[in-house]
């Protein structure tokens, strides 16, 4: 059985789109306040059965002097318009 540090779980929410448009399309969802900031190998889990291999990053966006703390995924080998859609991250 594998052994995770933690779980996100929320909506996929519209964000500015700015992975897309530097080709690393990402979803993004709200974080609690209890995860660590960092950079995480994960896997996204979307719909009943499929585990995709995944980035996640959480924290500021400082680069583009964003100031809001966000969970932003990114699923490799993933295309797919997913807004609205519940995803879970371990």
């Amino acid at each position: 059985m594998k052994k995770y540090l933690f779980e996100v779980c929320g909506t996929v929410q519209k964000n500015k789109g700015r992975g897309r448009a530097l080709g690393f399309p990402t979803a993004n969802i709200p974080c609690s306040k209890k995860e660590e900031d960092g950079i995480y190998i994960a896997h996204a889990k979307y719909g009943e059965e499929m585990v995709l291999p995944a980035l996640l990053f959480i924290g500021k966006a400082l680069t583009f002097g964003d100031d809001n703390r966000l969970c932003e995924i990114y699923i490799l080998d993933f295309d797919q318009n997913i807004e609205g859609e519940v995803l879970t991250v371990q």
